[in-house]
């Protein structure tokens, strides 16, 4: 009977978390809001495109004259999951199947982390706490935001595994518990894969008796190596460009500040949807709350995690033992991550920014609240999950809930009450005054709407105090319900999906432009004016407002297949419009490459708005793209001043910040150059007599072009500068035809150089950082180790 009742559980949890995604599943819909569309994707789709022609991920050569691609950890490139979906299917399916497939995991997380504290006497408990986990508002908002979503979901594993380390010890569990950690790391978002190994500490820590042993100490130690092993390949590339980037040193607190959660805002707690939504009707009023990028919007649309967990943490009050002390660490870590997250509007982060490691490294503090709403609904499991583990449905546990409910509801309808009554005249004035006149009425309407719908779970909560009154057994079928009632709507308000074709156009685009076999890729130049090909749609104008800052420029560094779908992608708010577009340019993608394509890319800084977080890795180079012109037109006669590759017999040593201008003389940087891959001190080059000729003008060369690998001829009996126009970036190594390693110059602040003398008759320049092989090699060794401690028998049999 119990063992049906699981599989009931299990199967009701993963049908509620499919519904909101039927659009996805069956009617040809993708998601497209925020980076989903205009980074994450179309990047994805660019590494599937690699992996297919026989490409190693290792170097974008796409993106900002190159930059590292298997060293970003927003891309995970090596995160099985995705690189297998993307390399498979189509960019929209593989990124529908993505996003759905991490929801389900998230849920299912949740629900096992659940079972096993409940010691799988807790299934409706389980499934409820699935629900409020993968479809909280933080949740459903990070579809926006793919990548972060996919660390989120391992959260709760992580902690599973944590507890069966601290409470049974053994290498198997520490095994999965550091697959776990790597998966969360590789999965994309480095900030939420430490959240989860401090994570993991506070419940190895609570577990046991009191007491951890040495061996439950070294088991954990072990989870600790397994995962750093797992995760070289992609950690140890990234740490080695932390130079690069400005967290190297630590973000300026202004900076790492951007987004600040607003206190006001835990409101939403109660009143989800208080300060609106950025959706089709546009409610969102709440922008002079934001301390962020563009004052525009919240980074997420909702945080409510519904009204059913909060009464299983009253419930918690009548734990005992370590699942008392679980609890109990589980909510100071959630109070301490709220802390953070409040960044300037409350001391603790400007004090953790200073002192705390990796705290400088990391910006947004609001992303913090996404542990928040994974550890608030597992917190809420321990409680349900004792009461109906102990007493199925009688006894103190089932007071206190009765309890909680009753309260719950009378304070989420005396909420709704204010806001529609007493406070309905204040709010309204806020309203006019904060948002833009276009979705004012909109604004209010959807408040109201908002007070009704929370009215309504209110009353829901009510009816259950009563339900559980009269048929006490059906208490946590009851709350399961109530769950469901609560999330489902929730979720159709926080998903915004289009059509597919809009992220297959981009594709075919990029296939259809004028390339022959080993030519370089064409690259894109563009600013506000290149950005916007397409007039936005008449009656979004409120949107346009709010938006327009953030969608035209303040991301203009994004390659080919972003750009097209950043161009159209926002269109999907109006529906068919959409959908007739997508169509337009599946058919016609030339047409788009006539508007968008020009011959390369660079980063354009606008002026006032602070470089995004794309620039990280590639620090050497940018930092000197700020003093180009503003202008698309400009940066493309700049940088299209030269051929993509010459040999240069007049160009003048210099210390440093030189910028390429077309009639001047290649300038080389003397601080500095790469060999063996690594930058070195100082710059080897031939004597005066050697460095300046007299021969005819500079000479455009022959290059056979690979992502990673671009060979270039040299004229048999030409000695000189041979300048290739693309990044100086730590890992390119450059060869002669006699495979003589050639020191690389950084050459007008920005390209590679290197000297060839007399008898050269080619350079192959190749991308190969030592990190990354080594790296590799680590990961592997660390993923055998811990399928062989899978594996091995009796390897959790050790008890204490």
């Amino acid at each position: 009977m119990l063992r049906t009742r699981r599989s009931a559980s299990l199967a009701i949890l993963i049908a509620i978390l499919l519904v909101p995604f039927a659009d996805v599943l069956f009617r040809g819909g993708t998601f497209f809001y925020g980076d989903a569309s205009t980074h994450y994707a179309p990047l994805k789709a660019l590494h599937g495109s690699l992996l297919r022609d026989g490409f190693a991920p290792t170097w974008n050569a796409w993106l900002q004259l190159g930059e590292p691609m298997a060293a970003n950890p927003s891309l995970g490139v090596f995160y099985p999951l995705t690189a297998v979906l993307f390399l498979w299917f189509a960019p929209s399916t593989a990124l529908s199947l993505s996003i759905v497939s991490h929801i389900v995991l998230l849920g299912v997380g949740g629900w096992v982390f659940t079972q096993g504290q409940g010691r799988g006497r807790a299934p409706w408990t389980a499934a409820t706490v699935g629900i409020a986990v993968a479809l909280s508002g933080v949740a459903l908002s990070y579809t926006t935001n793919p990548q972060y979503l996919f660390t989120l979901s391992w959260l709760p594993w992580i902690a599973h595994f944590a507890w069966r380390v601290g409470m049974r010890g053994g290498l198997r569990p520490a095994a999965a518990l550091g697959g776990a950690g790597a998966l969360a790391l590789h999965a994309g978002d480095p900030q939420g894969a430490a959240i989860g190994a401090v994570l993991a500490l506070v419940v190895f820590a609570s577990a046991g008796r009191g007491v951890i042993s040495g061996r439950r100490v070294a088991d954990i130690v072990f989870a600790g190596i397994v995962a750093a092993m797992v995760a070289a390949v992609l950690a140890w590339p990234a740490i080695e460009l932390l130079d690069q980037s400005r967290r190297g040193a630590g973000l300026p607190l202004a900076e790492a500040a951007d987004w600040s959660f607003h206190p006001f805002r835990l409101a939403t707690l109660i009143l989800p949807e208080l300060f609106g939504l950025p959706g089709p009707e546009n409610t969102f009023w709440g922008h002079p709350l934001i301390i962020g990028l563009n004052n525009t919007r919240f980074w997420f649309f909702g945080i409510s995690v519904g009204l059913t967990p909060w009464i299983g943490i009253a419930a918690l009050t009548g734990a005992r033992g370590a699942l008392r002390r679980l609890g109990a660490g589980m909510l100071i870590a959630s109070i301490m991550l709220l802390l953070i997250a409040l960044g300037t509007n409350a001391p603790f982060f400007p004090f953790a920014h200073g002192h705390l490691p990796l705290i400088a490294a990391f910006r947004y503090p609001e992303k913090y609240l996404a542990a928040c709403a994974v550890l608030i609904p597992l917190v809420a499991g321990l409680g349900l999950g004792e009461a109906e583990r102990r007493v199925g449905g009688s006894g103190s546990g089932l007071r206190r809930i009765k309890v909680a409910a009753l309260v719950l509801g009378i304070v989420s309808i005396g909420a709704a009450a204010a806001v529609v009554g007493p406070l309905s005249e204040m709010l309204a004035e806020t309203v006019a005054s904060w948002a833009l006149a276009p979705n004012a009425d909109a604004a209010i309407a959807g408040l109201r709407a908002d007070a009704i719908r929370s009215a309504g779970h209110g009353a829901l909560l009510l009816v259950a105090a009563a339900l559980i009154a009269w048929r006490p057994r059906s208490a946590f079928v009851i709350l399961l319900s109530v769950t469901i009632a609560e999330a489902l709507p929730r979720a159709g308000r926080l998903l915004y999906t289009t059509d597919r074709s809009l992220y297959d156009a981009p594709t075919e685009l990029l296939r259809a432009l004028p390339a022959t076999e080993g030519a370089r890729p064409p690259r894109l130049a563009r600013d506000a004016r290149v950005l916007d090909p397409y007039p936005w749609p008449r009656s979004m104008s409120g949107e346009r407002e709010v938006y327009s800052g953030w969608k035209r420029r303040a991301k203009p560094n994004f390659g080919l297949l972003e750009g097209v779908a950043y161009a159209v992608g926002y269109s999907g708010l109006e529906g068919e419009r959409a959908r007739e577009l997508a169509r337009t340019l599946s058919a016609n993608p030339a047409e788009v490459a006539a508007r968008l394509a020009t011959a390369f890319l660079v980063t354009a800084p606008v002026v006032g708005i602070p470089r995004p977080a794309a620039d990280d890795l590639a620090r050497g180079a940018l930092e000197r793209v700020a003093l180009f012109p503003r202008s698309g037109a400009e940066l493309t006669r700049v940088v299209d001043a030269r051929p993509a590759a010459e040999l240069v017999r007049s160009f003048e040593l210099a210390p440093g910040e030189a910028v390429p201008i077309g009639d001047e003389p290649v300038r080389v940087d003397t601080s500095l150059s790469l060999q063996g891959g690594s930058v070195v001190r100082g710059n080897v080059l031939p004597p005066a007599s050697e460095r300046l000729g007299d021969r005819g003008e500079d000479l455009a060369l022959e290059e056979h072009w690979e992502p990673d690998r671009v060979l270039v001829r040299v004229p048999e009996g030409d000695q000189g500068l041979l300048v290739l126009r693309d990044r100086f970036a730590p890992g390119w190594i450059a060869r002669n035809d006699w495979g003589e390693e050639l020191p690389i110059s950084r050459a007008d602040g920005l390209f590679r150089g290197v000297w060839v003398r007399e008898g050269t008759r080619s350079v192959e320049f190749v991308y190969a950082p030592r990190s990354l092989s080594v790296g590799g090699w680590v990961t592997l060794a660390g993923t055998l180790i811990a399928v062989l401690a899978l594996v091995m028998k009796g390897s959790e049999a050790r008890r204490e």
